[in-house]
């Protein structure tokens, strides 16, 4: 690793913030509320949930000529992220004197009552109409899927923002002067980012106290950190960690920020299959299928809110292995290669073949996923996913089907189905799939999958859903894949 620089900075509001001594996993909400007294950021659920804690973070844009922002949720992010980066807080809106067009609109329309959501609704506003300044209401509503009103409803604040939208010009945050300064603390030439903690010097030992938190600057610093401190933490979009921060209390020893790392934030793209880096976020992810891949496209939208797609990563999720991940059965049905790296190798592990039990998987000490390569779809196959849940939108699945599959002789063939939440972790579902292999769609025995579902799971009930419910969806959405697909050719 390189020389230690034990100083986090960031730009807020036209000048340099300077960071020193803070624990590495103090949050970017405490601290504006601790340290900087920033108090119209709130704490409402500290866990990516409720929306009030939004923010937005920025970095230069491809022709270092202007700031390209994400909204986050500051309760998740620590500090140390933001390090190269800009910040904009609800108090970042008013100037000379006068608050934003979102802000006056929503006092106009009476979209706040008792006003603690209000500042991340409107930072999450704001930060869509940076880029969208003639939004459709779904538009709007994706925007603000994140945050939560218990007072006023969603009518008057979407009223609000086409309100606000009337003022074109003055919707744009001027960031003239945050680019000098984020091109005076960009770290390219500089020592990466790494904060060790605090050195004790007693009589007998040197001990340190506190976290590390490093910040590579290359894959090649990160696959060597990792041979040296295989138990080290691997933080990217923090929607997990800061997670086990806020709610189980948890400070790893060791923390390695991926997010300054070239190689990993790559997306590569080829006539067969993306390579998507390990530091991709969702919401790219998502850009980049939707064309090809709509269900895989709307089954990310409805992962979670744009504050949660913004910072969380596909890798992440892939790492995490949750049984109801959701990215990982529309994965599975794509034929999805996982590219892991240990020192300098690498090797290729199918996602089916990954997990091997309940948050287990085949990773050996100090190997990191690198890359999914993601196939794309071929003449003559068909993919389809539905995820159940009891919110549409961000919620956590009761279970997420995907399926791909082609048509030879009017029979199904090359099946591949996968699902979440019906085993341990996401998992490929072969019995079913030979059920459906060569049959005609027509024949398709209702009774036959509903046996290999009892024949493949062990029945168990969970918070979500319980197993009969779950075991009778799973059926029905293999049903719906494929007489859908029955009906648009009867209907051509």
């Amino acid at each position: 690793m390189s020389e230690v620089t034990n100083t986090v900075r960031f730009v807020l509001d036209g000048r340099i913030v300077e960071v020193k001594g803070e624990r590495r996993t103090t949050t970017v909400l405490d601290y504006l509320r601790e340290d900087l007294r920033r108090t119209g950021t709130k704490e409402g659920c500290a866990e990516g949930d409720c929306g009030a804690c939004v923010v937005m973070v920025g970095e230069l844009n491809a022709s270092q000529t202007g700031v390209d922002y994400v909204t986050v949720n500051s309760c998740l992010q620590l500090l140390p992220t933001l390090d190269g980066k800009s910040l904009k807080t609800v108090e970042s809106l008013k100037v000379n004197g006068h608050m934003h067009p979102i802000q006056e609109a929503m006092r106009d329309c009476h979209g706040s009552q008792c006003g603690f959501c209000t500042p991340g609704i409107v930072m999450s506003l704001v930060n869509m109409t940076q880029t969208n300044r003639n939004p459709s209401r779904l538009d709007i509503t994706d925007a603000l899927s994140g945050n939560l009103c218990r007072c006023t409803g969603y009518k008057p604040i979407i009223e609000a923002t086409h309100k606000a939208c009337e003022h074109q010009t003055a919707l744009h945050l001027d960031d003239q002067a945050d680019v000098g300064l984020l091109k005076e603390i960009k770290r390219e030439d500089q020592p990466t980012l790494s904060l060790e903690g605090e050195l004790i010097v007693q009589p007998v030992v040197r001990t340190r106290k506190g976290n590390e938190f490093v910040s590579p600057s290359s894959v090649e610093e990160v696959a060597k950190y990792l041979i040296q401190h295989p138990n080290a933490t691997l933080l990217a979009g923090s929607s997990e960690v800061g997670l086990q921060v806020n709610k189980e209390f948890r400070r790893p020893d060791h923390i390695v920020y991926l997010g300054h790392v070239k190689e990993l934030k790559a997306v590569q793209t080829t006539p067969s299959f993306w390579r998507v880096g390990a530091v991709v976020s969702l919401e790219e992810v998502m850009h980049l299928v939707k064309t090809e891949l709509p269900d895989f496209a709307e089954v990310l939208r409805r992962f979670g809110s744009p504050p949660i797609r913004y910072t969380a990563t596909l890798a992440g999720n892939i790492a995490n292995g949750s049984p109801i991940g959701d990215s990982m059965p529309c994965l599975m049905a794509l034929g999805a290669q996982l590219i892991l790296r240990l020192g300098s190798k690498t090797r290729r592990v199918g996602l089916e073949g990954f997990y091997t039990g309940l948050k287990k998987n085949v990773m050996q000490a100090s190997e990191f996923i690198e890359a999914i390569e993601i196939p794309r779809p071929q003449d003559g196959q068909y993919f389809v996913a539905h995820k159940i849940s009891k919110r549409f939108e961000q919620d956590i699945s009761a279970t997420c089907a995907a399926m791909t599959y082609q048509i030879e002789n009017e029979r199904l063939s090359q099946v591949r189905l996968a699902f979440n939440g019906l085993s341990p972790s996401p998992a490929r579902a072969y019995a079913i799939e030979k059920v459906l292999e060569g049959k005609r769609i027509q024949d398709v025995d209702p009774t036959q999958i509903d046996q290999a579902i009892a024949q493949s799971y062990t029945a168990r009930d969970g918070l979500r859903a319980t197993w009969a419910y779950r075991s009778l969806v799973a059926r029905n959405l293999v049903l719906k894949f494929i007489n859908t697909h029955l009906s648009e050719v009867n209907a051509a």
